[in-house]
């Protein structure tokens, strides 16, 4: 009998240190996480007791979220020597250049995506002044073209199915 105790107080007292592991929890009326190659995004609705306090030097932030903000930024740079004109906006399948100046009738582009990976390169001329969106998703895209003195244009293009 005494055996059979010590055994169970044994097997009690690693029970009782193995349910010390302690998993984060919040106390909230929603909540959810995402995650795709460009990031992850966790959220909370109605996390009841959260404060922020501040001595100018340090930011405490109570809750479960702490916030972190990532700044990308682009700059579109216009340059009023690369004339041109770029249609239908929206379009389904091609975009046309229509070259202003005869001196640039040759240009270099780059299509990204909205999150700003390149789906399509080549280059463009007055021979041949149509760009395809054949085969790419509905969705905003941006057109970069770079000219011969390697000045760059930017467009926003809607590609509709």
């Amino acid at each position: 009998m005494k055996k059979q105790l010590l055994t169970f107080a044994a097997f009690a007292l690693l029970g009782a240190l193995k349910a010390q592991t302690l998993m984060p929890q919040v106390v909230s009326s929603s909540g959810g996480s995402g995650q795709n190659a460009q990031g992850s995004l966790d959220w909370t609705i109605g996390e009841p007791v959260t404060a922020t306090v501040s001595d100018g030097n340090s930011t405490l932030t109570q809750g479960f979220q702490q916030p972190t903000l990532s700044l990308v930024t682009a700059q579109n740079e216009n340059n009023p020597s690369v004339n041109m004109l770029v249609y239908p906006n929206p379009t389904a399948d091609f975009v046309t250049l229509k070259f202003d100046n005869v001196n640039e009738s040759q240009f270099n582009y780059k299509i990204f995506d909205i999150a700003g990976k390149l789906v399509n390169e080549g280059r463009a001329t007055s021979a041949n002044p149509n760009i395809s969106f054949l085969g790419l998703a509905s969705g905003t895209y941006t057109i970069s073209l770079i000219n011969q003195n390697a000045k760059t244009q930017n467009i926003s293009i809607i590609k509709q199915n």
